[in-house]
């Protein structure tokens, strides 16, 4: 295995840095094959389920899935995931996951079973190939606990908060938002405090294609990112509209 570590010294100490761009753009301008690097397909920092159903929760490069698995480090003290989970496993994990959302006023079971699919998305997107639709974490009012529900989802799934965004109105201005998210390897695209109607045709293509073409910011090349993100937009009294 051979690796490379690059660092800037000053009169002050010596910090880690960034490859030199000249070496980045030799090792990008290059097949793969040339240099031997293994096919990277993306990033998972939680446990994730394989295609064939097993599962990825050791650190480093996965060459089965062709994935690179770093835990978050408030994730990085788990537990050993056993290769076959009892029903006793799962009724524990029910109930720590029941426990955490008690206090959230589902309207009924069938949102709460919403919930729950929304949790296991992260942890099956790579499982499967297709589409995975926008979940819509809705409220009567202001207060009721939306945003916060969204952040118990990043948590659990991720280790740390969501990071949210605003819902660009303007068509070419959310292209370029959920283009650059995308492109920068997002799993998660999290609209926060939508209101009304959400119809977007930019929106409804992301949602509905595996590639998501788009204009990189700041130079004249287009960029077609995998899309393998959780989607959600929260807010109050909130509608699909159009082909949403």
């Amino acid at each position: 295995e051979l690796a490379a570590n690059w660092f800037r010294s000053t009169e002050a100490n010596t910090m880690p840095v960034p490859s030199p761009p000249d070496i980045t753009k030799h090792i990008m301008a290059l097949p793969a094959s040339d240099w031997g690097l293994p096919q990277l397909n993306g990033l998972v920092e939680t446990p994730t389920l394989r295609q064939d159903g097993t599962i990825l929760w050791s650190r480093g490069y996965d060459a089965q899935s062709w994935l690179y698995c770093l835990p978050d480090e408030t994730l990085g003290d788990m537990d050993p995931l056993p290769d076959i989970i009892s029903e006793f496993d799962c009724d524990d994990a029910i109930h720590l996951i029941d426990e955490t959302i008690c206090d959230f006023p589902f309207e009924d079971d069938a949102s709460r079973a919403n919930f729950y699919a929304l949790l296991l998305t992260p942890i099956l997107r790579r499982s499967y190939d297709g589409c995975t639709p926008l979940a819509l974490i809705d409220a009567p009012a202001a207060g009721t606990g939306k945003t916060l529900l969204t952040d118990v989802f990043s948590v659990i799934t991720s280790g740390r908060d969501a990071s949210k965004m605003s819902f660009p109105k303007d068509e070419a201005e959310l292209h370029k938002t959920v283009g650059s998210v995308l492109y920068a390897g997002g799993s998660q695209v999290i609209f926060d405090n939508v209101s009304g109607i959400i119809s977007h045709p930019a929106l409804a293509l992301a949602l509905t294609t595996m590639v998501f073409p788009f204009r990189i910011l700041g130079i004249s090349r287009m960029a077609e990112p995998e899309n393998r993100a959780t989607w959600i937009a929260n807010g109050n009294q909130l509608h699909p509209g159009g082909d949403m």
